[in-house]
């Protein structure tokens, strides 16, 4: 065999030869490094589990103590309770038997006895009761007499009542036999819506309102020259006032109210305090000076009345 064969082999080839036991030593550190790694990991996470259980201990034990304290509250509370149910047993009396009730009512009843008894033989209680009687009697007489007079004040309002009634004319008829009947004397009157004053009687009158629905009339009075405002003068409603010079109550009745009219009737009394003055000095200037003053009051008759109803001023 020659040398020349072995002189053309590739040189590569054998530059490769040398580097193939470095390659195989590489495998070995890198498993070191990775046991290193996980063994670090590992004692990370035995570290971290450690902490875990260790917190976990400290609320077990916190969650003992608290456990124990509220079980310590609740004995006391009990031991408060027990106590507080053996004193209300203990304040509370027994009930009484039977026959211990029988004997307390049979007790009581003779003490109230003896009590009356003695009520009964002290003569304070004979006096108090003797005043009582007597206060019981005045009691009912004064009943007896407030009933007597309510019954006789009923009796003098409804008498005055009647004659009220009966003093006042609803219509002309009545008027004229009221006027025979009466010692005053009358003016009957029949008036429109007006300012002007008419003259009635003694007075003047003018009716300024004639309401026909609820029967009222408003009117203007006058009166001894002043002048008087009457509103609301119901039908049959006698309006009475006092002018100078009359002892007695001057009298305006509206027995009829139509659309803007009244009729209606003046009432004064026949004498006015000057004519009664000038009476009283003689008998005989009294004897001849009566008729004269009952001269405006001598016809009673339906004439007479319209006599007295003076025109419209």
């Amino acid at each position: 065999m020659s040398d020349e064969p072995l002189k053309d082999k590739d040189p590569s080839s054998e530059a490769e030869t040398p580097e193939s036991p470095a390659g195989e030593n590489r495998w070995p550190l890198v498993a070191a490094v990775f046991f290193f790694c996980a063994m670090i990991a590992g004692l990370a996470y035995a570290v971290h589990e450690r902490n875990q259980a260790g917190q976990v201990a400290a609320k077990y034990g916190q969650m003992n103590a608290t456990l124990s304290q509220a079980q310590s509250q609740l004995s006391g509370l009990t031991a408060k309770l027990n106590a507080l149910e053996a004193e209300q047993a203990a304040a509370k009396p027994a009930t009484p038997t039977p026959a211990v009730r029988h004997e307390q009512a049979r007790r009581r009843a003779e003490a109230t006895a003896r009590a009356r008894r003695r009520r009964a033989e002290d003569p304070r209680w004979k006096q108090m009761q003797s005043q009582l009687s007597q206060q019981e009697k005045q009691i009912a007489a004064a009943r007896q007499g407030i009933s007597q007079t309510r019954s006789d004040l009923e009796g003098e309002l409804k008498s005055s009542h009647d004659e009220l009634n009966g003093s006042i004319a609803k219509n002309h008829d009545q008027l004229v036999a009221l006027e025979k009947r009466s010692d005053r004397n009358f003016y009957e009157f029949h008036l429109t819506k007006s300012k002007h004053y008419q003259k009635v009687g003694p007075i003047g009158i003018a009716l300024r309102k004639a309401n026909t629905k609820h029967l009222y009339c408003d009117f203007n009075l006058l009166v001894d020259d002043n002048q008087l405002n009457k509103k609301h003068v119901n039908l049959d409603e006698p309006i009475l006032f006092y002018p100078a010079d009359y002892g007695q109550a001057v009298e305006i009745v509206v027995y009829k109210i139509s659309k803007n009219e009244a009729q209606g009737y003046v009432s004064a009394p026949k004498y006015r305090q000057s004519q009664l003055a000038a009476q009283q000095p003689s008998t005989t200037h009294a004897t001849t000076s009566a008729p004269t003053a009952a001269t405006p009051a001598s016809t009673t008759s339906t004439a007479g009345l319209a006599q007295r109803s003076s025109p419209q001023q």
